[in-house]
């Protein structure tokens, strides 16, 4: 995998490629310490990754997070060693692209570079999708009978993902009759952020879910990111570290595929913005047990990857831009009395 680095301490950019180069197999193709300057490189010889400092020379890392996005689709991966005083810079950046974020070391201090690699990791399984081939044959599932359950509105989202699912709930009525579960892909440590930032947004009680949880109607449950997020054969929501060949925790593809078996009652399941497939094959499974399924169209997606490959397997009753999903939802809602 050909990786890309911005970062304004020369001596940190330097040390950025030397861990690389000594702890895995990826090519660092270019550094920089200017955000313009990594969007004329970008364009000149594209790499699969870019770490991007959220504290460029000449721009902020929103800034740079805006122009490489729209210059190039490779995919983001932010880095800095103070996430609790860059985390606002951090969740915006986020909010317009970037996929993750990394904690480095300051130079001259502890040296562990291990939660860094962790990442680049997840990342190249995204770029490499065979990896995740390769360790999904080896992992065999226990085939189990459906049980009950009550109408659910489910949610998938990655890249770009919070202001998307911010916009969708923020339009649900407080009066709503129905549990929504949000899996959105992020580091752990922002995802209590994101909990209380989408609280802010909601007319519905927002809240993560910390341990095995009977979902209820009008509340919006919100995924960790240590584990996967299943349905039990009891209609709970649990986590399971199990199956480990993702490249993210929680997985949609999981949890849609959990509804599917234990969730027999048809409702509704969106997948939102983001990079790679996840979730597109749990989706086709929920269409197909007559679920109303929606994928976010191109044209509103920070990265049309998931929806993509979810339009591609048939797997959408319906292909919105996320200004039409919310209508879409309410109107399904209530056809079904969900709503009054």
């Amino acid at each position: 995998m050909k990786i890309g680095i911005v970062h304004h301490l020369n001596e940190q950019r330097e040390r950025l490629r030397d861990v690389i180069h000594e702890l895995s197999d990826h090519l660092v193709v270019w550094t920089t310490n200017y955000g313009q300057h990594a969007v004329e490189l970008a364009g000149k010889e594209k790499p699969d990754l870019i770490l991007l400092d959220i504290q460029v020379a000449d721009l902020d890392g929103i800034q740079v997070t805006k122009d490489l996005m729209t210059n190039t689709d490779s995919p983001i991966l932010l880095v800095t060693h103070d996430i609790g005083k860059n985390s606002s810079l951090i969740f915006e950046a986020m909010s317009h692209g970037a996929l993750d974020v990394a904690v480095v070391p300051e130079i001259g201090k502890d040296k562990e570079y291990s939660s860094l690699i962790q990442k680049i990791r997840q990342m190249s399984m995204l770029v490499e999708p065979e990896k995740i081939a390769r360790a999904k044959a080896e992992f065999k599932e226990l085939k189990t009978a459906p049980g009950k359950g009550a109408p659910i509105i489910a949610i998938g989202a990655s890249t770009g993902g919070p202001l998307a699912v911010a916009s969708i709930i923020s339009s649900f009525p407080s009066n709503l009759n129905a549990p929504v579960v949000i899996i959105q892909h992020v580091d752990d440590k922002f995802i209590t952020g994101i909990v209380d930032w989408l609280a802010k947004r909601s007319h519905l009680p927002v809240q993560l879910i910390e341990r095995e949880t009977e979902p209820k109607p009008g509340v919006v449950y919100v995924s960790g990111s240590t584990w996967h997020l299943r349905v039990t054969p009891d209609g709970r929501l649990a986590y399971t570290s199990q199956p480990d060949y993702t490249p993210y925790r929680p997985s949609i593809d999981i949890f849609f595929e959990s509804l599917a078996k234990y969730w027999p009652n048809p409702s509704i399941a969106v997948l939102l913005t983001g990079m790679g497939s996840d979730g597109a094959k749990g989706l086709k499974t929920l269409k197909n047990q007559g679920w109303y399924t929606i994928a976010e169209d191109e044209e509103t997606c920070a990265v049309y990857g998931m929806p993509k490959a979810a339009a591609e397997l048939g797997a959408a009753c319906d292909v919105l831009k996320l200004t039409d999903i919310p209508l879409a939802i309410l109107s399904r809602l209530k056809k079904r009395k969900l709503i009054v």
